[in-house]
């Protein structure tokens, strides 16, 4: 008897676990639907107002600048100037475009923390429009990898937002993530991007002083837009290191033209890539 009352009492215990399981449940799905909204990180309005994008995190920093038609960028690490990735860029806006469900998790500045949405540990992007004012300026915190959402803060505001992570693969202050890596970029091409995923790739952007030193090799290619391609190419033991300057054709604004011409990255170039470099003239 006394064990037939003790299964009674558990299976009474596990029931009643169970009933507050399933309505607090019912009660966190009702609190989300609640809170959740329908937006976009970046207003599609304002897409032909943007004229810089700024990001940060872990110690590195990325501008990307529009002059005229030309998209240029600025890291932390190299110093230099070098012609973004036009497609990367595209799809980073269009991706912040989107419209996205967003649910609120918090509205305490005391929450941020243990977001990792603190000035110390956020990863933010700043859109901005040629008067320098902020179209969007948000803050991003820590993905939860269960649900594969992220955390994030609007600049203006104190309240923690979460969503699906779609846009993680942009939150990216390394300079070999927004520069072009084409030999030939894209910005004085002029090419389609089906044609210039047919050329040659360059290695990663380094620091190199060279003066007093004689290049190894020079080359000038001409292109089909009446724009050219000069490289200073430098030896090392393993490698070689790169400076190339673009030259923009007749087509060409004068924005343009300024902006083309203060670029001024160098990059390494492979032994492999060199031999193919050298078939090409």
């Amino acid at each position: 008897m006394n064990k037939k009352r003790w299964l009674i009492a558990m299976l009474s215990v596990n029931a009643l676990l169970l009933l507050i399981f399933i309505l607090s449940f019912l009660s966190a799905g009702n609190v989300e639907k609640k809170k959740s909204v329908q937006t976009a990180l970046l207003n599609l309005n304002k897409i032909p107002d943007i004229r810089s994008i700024e990001f940060s995190g872990d110690g590195q920093s990325v501008i990307l600048e529009k002059r005229g038609n030309v998209w240029i960028g600025s890291d932390s690490a190299s110093g230099s100037l070098w012609p973004a990735d036009l497609q990367t860029v595209a799809n980073f806006i269009e991706k912040f475009a989107d419209v996205i469900t967003v649910y609120e998790r918090a509205s305490s500045e005391e929450d941020w923390k243990k977001f990792l949405l603190d000035e110390k540990n956020a990863f933010q992007v700043c859109i901005k429009n040629q008067d320098g004012e902020a179209i969007s300026n948000l803050f991003f915190g820590m993905t939860d990898s269960l649900s594969q959402r992220i955390y994030f803060r609007a600049g203006s505001g104190k309240s923690v937002y979460e969503t699906q992570a779609a846009m993680s693969s942009f939150l990216n202050a390394s300079a070999a993530f927004w520069c072009d890596p084409f030999v030939y970029p894209q910005a004085i091409t002029g090419y389609e991007r089906t044609k210039e995923e047919s050329l040659l790739r360059h290695g990663q952007l380094v620091e190199f002083d060279s003066s007093g030193l004689e290049p190894y090799w020079t080359f000038v290619k001409r292109l089909e837009n009446g724009s050219s391609c000069s490289f200073n190419v430098y030896k090392n033991e393993e490698d070689y290191t790169v400076i190339p300057k673009l030259i923009p054709g007749p087509a060409f604004s004068d924005e343009d033209v300024t902006a083309l011409r203060e670029i001024n990255y160098k990059y390494n170039m492979s032994q492999w890539t060199f031999e193919r470099f050298l078939e090409e003239r």
